[in-house]
């Protein structure tokens, strides 16, 4: 029981992640709303996010390499997210 827990909640963070990028990705490209109370929200939570969306992958990578990978599985569902979500954020940073 708690095991199926902690996999709904990775999934939950890992698209409460989708979901921050989502919108930082709107607000820098789209809306261009420059209020200072949002770009100073902007640059405390970017990086915490993207550190755990790291460290998210690689507790659903854990998850799905400790069990069999499934659909129907929701740690696998998290890990496909996460690893979508990870090749689009660090594909976008300039070389």
């Amino acid at each position: 029981m708690n095991k199926i827990n902690n996999d709904f909640i990775i999934f939950r963070l890992s698209i409460l992640c989708v979901v921050y990028f989502t919108l930082l990705f709107l607000n820098g490209y789209v809306f261009n709303y420059n209020a200072a109370i949002i770009g100073v929200f902007q640059e405390l939570l970017t990086i915490p996010f993207l550190l755990g969306t790291l460290i998210l992958l690689v507790i659903s990578a854990r998850s799905v390499y400790i069990k069999t990978f499934t659909f129907k599985n929701i740690s696998s569902w998290s890990f496909i997210i996460l690893t979508i979500l990870s090749i689009i954020i660090f594909g976008s940073f300039p070389r």
